[in-house]
């Protein structure tokens, strides 16, 4: 992603953490308690006709530290 695009995106992710600040309270509190390697993380998506996908990954150590510098 360049930087002008990150530039656009910033007022976008203010707006969408402003709407949906359980989500982002949820992300922090995972990235300090729960992030481990071995951890699983699971995604599931249901869509408005209740449609639902999922997927998950086995964190490693390299992605625990990726999540991490993200979310914390």
């Amino acid at each position: 992603m360049d930087l002008v695009k990150l530039t656009r995106m910033k007022p976008k992710v203010k707006g969408f953490k402003e709407r949906h600040p359980k989500l982002f309270k949820f992300f922090e509190y995972i990235a300090k308690t729960e992030l481990r390697e071995g951890s699983i993380l699971e995604i599931k998506v249901t869509n408005p006709e209740g449609r639902e996908t999922c997927t998950n990954i086995k964190l490693t150590a390299e992605d625990e530290e990726v999540l991490k510098e993200l979310l914390g």
